[in-house]
């Protein structure tokens, strides 16, 4: 009965009627030369509950706070002094450091501690988040759009890792990816990640593209070093190529590649850890010209990258029309409203939204 629960009318009168008694058994014990502390156990009562029933703790108001005021407790007025600094000190976008050591440091005299200041910030952001204004944050790169309607208009590329049969060791993995049909055009692996290997590896590609006769425009990546770099960015000048990267923290300006990696790290023919970058080179070879070359993608209607790079989608959409067209002829009761055969994406894009991503019908 000693619990901290509200009491009903019967129950609070059997509790004084249990208190009153254990009272008297312990100042009887007392009486009879029993010290306190051993008449508080043969009751089984402790000396602090003995000790606050004899002084009392103050009693709560019904919204729980205290009857009596602490001395260190702000006055209305100069809660809302520090409340009103704070709130014209946010909207400048100050910190709450700030906003103290402005007042600090200012004519009229200190209202409260810098403590108060970050007390009185909290309830203000607690109680009314309307008249908070918060700092904001620092200003972010804009979201990248990209977007290719041909082969080798837009290369993305990143580098990931690939395990090796040691713990702390591995290899990086760089790959270039054409953004128009998915198409690994590009890659090597490493020890560490290396500007100059990076590079070299985004001008060959770049020259291999003006040879099949594509222009590449945009180079789309992440914001390493290695990618930032003062070569790299030399390098895409001269070739008259547009560097695009994706915002801090945000893998999904980068999908494509993020998917790609998945797709070669996890492949059928991947290994749990590479013995040294001599097998990663032969595995990671069979990986990609799988991918390139005999895995049908989804998001390409089901053709091969390599199918939708050189175009020979164009002949293989016909085919496989003109089976359907033999096939529903044959059973005619079985034809759909409009062909399950469709040509790639003729525009892929990042962050281009979904009413730009048409597809061509042919």
């Amino acid at each position: 009965m000693r619990g901290g629960r509200r009491l009903t009318g019967d129950e609070k009168h059997d509790y004084e009627a249990f208190i009153a008694a254990e009272n008297s058994i312990v100042d009887a014990l007392v009486a009879a030369k029993y010290t306190l502390k051993a008449a508080l156990e043969i009751v089984g009562l402790s000396k602090s509950s003995w000790h606050y029933r004899h002084h009392p703790r103050r009693r709560k108001r019904d919204d729980g706070s205290a009857c009596h005021v602490s001395p260190k407790q702000l006055t209305a007025a100069q809660r809302k002094t520090v409340a009103a600094l704070l709130v014209a000190g946010k909207r400048k976008h100050h910190s709450v450091a700030r906003i103290f050591f402005d007042h600090l440091d200012g004519d009229g005299e200190m209202v409260a501690s810098l403590r108060t200041f970050y007390r009185v910030h909290a309830q203000l952001r607690a109680q009314n988040p309307l008249a908070y204004v918060p700092t904001p944050r620092r200003s972010t790169r804009g979201v990248p759009v990209v977007a290719a309607s041909s082969p080798g208009q837009v290369l993305c590329w990143d580098i990931t890792w690939l395990p090796a049969s040691f713990m702390s060791k591995g290899f990086h993995l760089y790959t270039v990816l054409d953004l128009f049909s998915r198409k690994i055009v590009g890659w090597t692996i490493q020890p560490r990640q290396m500007k100059s290997v990076a590079t070299d590896l985004i001008k060959a590609v770049i020259k291999e593209q003006r040879l099949h006769g594509h222009d590449v425009r945009v180079v789309h990546t992440d914001n390493g070093g290695v990618m930032t770099s003062h070569s790299m960015r030399t390098m895409l000048d001269e070739n008259g190529v547009e560097l695009s990267l994706i915002r801090p923290n945000v893998s999904n300006d980068n999908p494509y590649e993020e998917s790609s990696h998945r797709t070669l790290k996890h492949h059928r023919f991947a290994l749990e850890s590479y013995r040294d970058i001599a097998q990663a080179e032969q595995v990671v070879g069979r990986i990609i010209e799988a991918y390139n070359h005999r895995d049908r993608h989804s998001g390409l209607n089901y053709y091969t990258p390599d199918e939708v790079y050189t175009g020979k989608w164009k002949q293989i959409l016909a085919r496989r029309r003109a089976k359907e067209q033999r096939y529903y002829q044959a059973h005619p009761t079985r034809r759909p409203a409009v062909s399950a055969y469709k040509a790639p994406p003729q525009l892929v894009g990042i962050n281009i939204g979904r009413d730009l991503a048409v597809y061509q019908r042919v």
